[in-house]
Parts: C-alpha cells; sequence; structure tokens
C-alpha cells in the first residue's frame, strides 16, 4: 500500500534529499581505470575535458588550462517512491529540481549505476548550460 505524498508538507530535510542518496563517492578505481586511457601526454587524437594527474581528477576550462576538481557526489537511483522500482517515472522537472537540490548541497557529481531515461539526460543537459558550476556524471552500464 502506497501512502499520499502531500508536497506541502514536506520538510526542510526532505526537500533536499529526495532520493538522493547522500555519500561520497569513492573514485580510487574510476582513477586508476581513468589513468589507463586519459593520462598519456603523447596521445595526441585523444581530446577528452577531463583527466587524472596524479591520482588527481582535473577538468578543462575554456581557456585550455586544468584546473582541480574534488569529488563531491551523491548516487541517484531510478526508483521514485509510489512506482514500481524499474517504472523510470521521474519526471524531466523533477530531474531538474533534483539537481538544484543537490548543488545547493555543494555536491558537483552524480553517480548512477543503470541508464536512466531520457528525461535525466535531457535535464542534465539543461542545467548545465544554465549553471557555470557544472554537475557532472559517473556513470554505470
Amino acid at each position: 500500500m502506497v501512502s499520499n505524498y502531500n508536497k506541502k508538507k514536506e520538510s526542510s530535510y526532505a526537500k533536499k534529499h529526495v532520493l538522493i542518496i547522500g555519500g561520497l563517492l569513492t573514485a580510487a578505481g574510476l582513477m586508476s581505470l581513468a589513468n589507463e586511457y586519459v593520462g598519456k601526454e603523447n596521445n595526441t587524437d585523444l581530446n577528452v575535458p577531463a583527466r587524472i594527474v596524479d591520482n588527481v581528477f582535473e577538468i578543462q576550462k575554456a581557456d585550455d588550462t586544468w584546473t582541480e576538481i574534488p569529488i563531491k557526489g551523491v548516487n541517484m537511483g531510478i526508483a521514485k517512491p509510489g512506482h514500481f522500482p524499474g517504472e523510470s517515472a521521474i519526471t524531466k522537472e523533477e530531474y531538474l529540481r533534483w539537481f538544484k537540490l543537490i548543488a545547493e548541497m555543494n555536491a558537483n557529481t552524480i553517480r548512477v549505476y543503470t541508464l536512466h531515461p531520457p528525461a535525466f539526460y535531457e535535464a542534465l543537459a539543461e542545467y548545465n548550460k544554465k549553471h557555470t558550476d557544472k554537475l557532472y556524471v559517473f556513470h554505470g552500464v
């Protein structure tokens, strides 16, 4: 049985943590895997906006300089309360609202462990176009 969810009665805590399982991402495994492909100085064919140098993530700025980026992230599942786990009931508007809340938590990274519906990727692209502090994604497949 699913209880009715009254948005007007959401607590401040719930507004900031809806479907976001907080926690820092452990990136050591990703670093070692990415180092194998990205950290090669002699590969002139490779053009990527991020890299790992000395086990530190860096992103490329508009002026082609590189800057360190600390990974502060959250996990995001595909399930939504009141729906079956694989139902993909999350709307683009909900994703946009959640991305704003994620940024307000001072996180800059989202980890998703599976493919999300197109609304996720559309909302992420829209969010990142409008904000200077981008949200980055670690994507499992």
